[in-house]
């Protein structure tokens, strides 16, 4: 052997080594699985939606991201808002999900279990059970840890066409 080089055993032995230093910190800062019936519902709530966070900062440390579940009763929808600079994604597990948005809510899309919704930026919308007698059920994900505040539209009426200056809500989502 050279001198400098180290042989093919010295490289696994220093190998193992590395792996056996690192073992307690991936055992704990590694990968996680939160079982469906451990969700955290100190959500913010929404009548008719039940809201349950899975990932966020406070469970599990996620820096970029937040997911859950909603599970929402028949016939119940979302007043129109937006999610700021997030993008979010929804993935309909069950039901028949309805979408509206735009200024106005005047765009309309429909999607049913394995459909996946993608909810740019910025873009109001509305989310609607689309049934009057299945509850709709979907998991949702955000591109940011704190779910930066929701900000809905005033009244009914601004969604006709007056958009009137959006309040801010900030929703605490166990950051």
């Amino acid at each position: 052997m050279k001198a400098g080089r180290t042989t093919a055993h010295e490289s696994d032995d220093m190998n193992a080594k590395i792996d056996r230093e690192q073992a307690p910190k991936w055992k704990h800062d590694g990968v996680r699985v939160i079982p469906g019936h451990a969700l955290d519902a100190n959500t913010p709530q929404t009548p008719g939606m039940d809201r349950k966070a899975a990932i966020n900062y406070a469970r599990v440390g996620a820096q970029k991201i937040w997911a859950g579940t909603v599970n929402i009763r028949p016939n119940a929808k979302t007043g129109a808002h937006h999610h700021g600079e997030l993008e979010s994604i929804i993935y309909v597990v069950s039901g028949k999900a309805r979408m509206r948005w735009g200024e106005r809510l005047e765009f309309t899309a429909e999607a049913g279990p394995g459909d996946f919704i993608y909810v740019p930026p910025f873009v109001p919308h509305q989310e609607i059970n689309a049934s009057a007698s299945e509850p709709l059920s979907w998991s949702t994900s955000t591109s940011n840890r704190w779910r930066s505040p929701t900000r809905s539209y005033g009244s009914t009426r601004s969604i006709r066409g007056e958009i009137s200056a959006m309040r801010p809500i900030k929703p605490n989502f166990g950051s």
